[in-house]
């Protein structure tokens, strides 16, 4: 398979997914199942009751599913519990466990979606249930393609990595958009939450990030964006990095704060305040669309190749 610009070799079966096309080339990463410590590891930098952190491991344990083993961004062992489904595995280890070999592969991880606007990238970032795949899907509705949804990795040269074609919906958003969701995979047997494949809108370039939208709603009927500057450009990268939690343990987080810096230098960041309800959806991509044509974000530019 391959995901965010790494092969990867898998004894489970990942649909998600994209087949490689570079079967000759040794794999970046390799996923197999196998036997998992229950205790975790030795000489944690950070244990919780989930998860377990040093410079070169990340443990993994979601009561029921299965124990992760991710060792220097390149092995994943899995351990599943007995008779568990693979839907609920993949959700973990294309989540969590791949968020945390990312970082150990270097790579600055965002909590947000991506979509493809000219030659560049555009990243929605915010906290779970901000409406990140919410807007990735309808813009998705008006042609735009996607580069990454809820795993947003970043790489030194500030490009977007492209992830696998799927968005994951909540069933109400996917009636709201008259999307059938008897059509479409649940995440997992019992949860209402569905994925929705993005092959034919699927971004497979790297591309430069020029702007983040945080997000978050209101109980207007009306969208608003206002630029973030300074040192509040620097908390809110540092607030919306993918599972930052983890960062401390992985002995990552003077790196981190480096990566959170330099972005914040060279993007623009702007809040995007939406509306709590699915009302007022239409006016608020009329919103976002003027926002980004008047950054004239549709050209391509080389601030960030010159800076780099």
């Amino acid at each position: 398979y391959e995901a965010f610009d790494l092969s990867i070799q898998s004894e489970l079966e990942l649909p998600e997914l994209l087949v490689s096309q570079k079967n000759s080339v040794p794999a970046d990463v390799r996923i197999s199942i196998g036997k998992v410590s229950p205790e975790g590891i030795q000489n944690p930098r950070k244990a919780t009751t989930f998860f377990q952190a040093n410079e070169s491991s990340f443990w993994f344990h979601i009561e029921g599913v299965a124990r992760f083993l991710v060792v220097n961004g390149q092995q994943i062992t899995i351990e599943p519990y007995p008779s568990i489904d693979e839907e609920s595995i993949r959700v973990y280890l294309l989540g969590s466990c791949f968020g945390a070999l990312l970082m150990q592969r270097g790579f600055m991880v965002l909590h947000g979606n991506a979509i493809q606007v000219g030659q560049s990238a555009i990243t929605f970032a915010g906290h779970s249930g901000a409406g990140k795949s919410t807007m990735t899907a309808i813009l998705k509705k008006r042609g735009y393609k996607i580069l990454a949804d809820d795993v947003c990795a970043i790489n030194a040269r500030g490009e977007v990595m492209p992830s696998y074609p799927q968005i994951k919906l909540w069933a109400d958003m996917a009636k709201h958009l008259n999307i059938k969701a008897g059509g479409l995979r649940k995440i997992r047997p019992h949860i209402d939450k569905f994925a929705l494949p993005t092959h034919n809108q699927f971004c497979s370039n790297k591309l430069p990030l020029r702007q983040i939208f945080i997000l978050s709603s209101h109980k207007k009927n009306t969208s608003e964006i206002n630029p973030i500057y300074g040192n509040e450009k620097l908390k809110c990268l540092k607030e919306h990095s993918y599972r930052p939690q983890y960062i401390d343990g992985l002995g990552l987080s003077q790196k981190h704060a480096l990566q959170c810096m330099r972005l914040a230098k060279l993007l623009s960041l702007k809040s995007l305040t939406r509306p709590e309800s699915h009302e007022g959806i239409d006016q608020m991509l009329d919103v976002i669309e003027k926002d980004l044509k008047a950054g004239a974000l549709y050209k391509v530019f080389s601030c960030i190749d010159k800076a780099v």
